[in-house]
């Protein structure tokens, strides 16, 4: 497990982030949507930036989300993380398809998928 963590915290904009408390790297590769495949940080947030991106356009959704007396419950609340988890599938089967169409896209369309990336990074380790 250390050894994972260490191999995990030098990958891409992690290493700068871990080492020296710097969001540069990953500031500079989400500005310039020039996402490196090996970096777990960038592609994680565009992925999750992605799925609250069709959350947020759910009526059903949005409207539960507008109705929630307490909203980080309801962020956090198992149907929740379910549906989001339920987001990542589509994106996964179109990204090994022919691909999601955004810049992030080149990072998981190379890999076959969103899960199948996250094989090749657990891999690495």
């Amino acid at each position: 497990m250390e050894r994972s963590s260490q191999k995990l915290t030098a990958l891409g904009s992690a290493e700068d982030m871990f080492k020296k408390f710097s969001f540069e790297v990953a500031k500079q590769q989400i500005q310039s949507e020039a996402y490196d495949p090996q970096d777990v940080i960038t592609n994680s947030r565009g992925l999750l930036r992605n799925i609250i991106e069709n959350l947020v356009q759910d009526r059903r959704w949005r409207s539960a989300y507008d109705a929630a007396n307490v909203r980080n419950r309801f962020l956090y609340s198992p149907d929740n993380r379910k549906h989001m988890i339920e987001e990542i599938e589509p994106i996964d089967r179109l990204s090994a398809r022919r691909g999601i169409g955004k810049p992030l896209a080149d990072t998981f369309d190379n890999c076959d998928g969103v899960w199948s990336w996250s094989d090749n990074i657990k891999n690495t380790l």
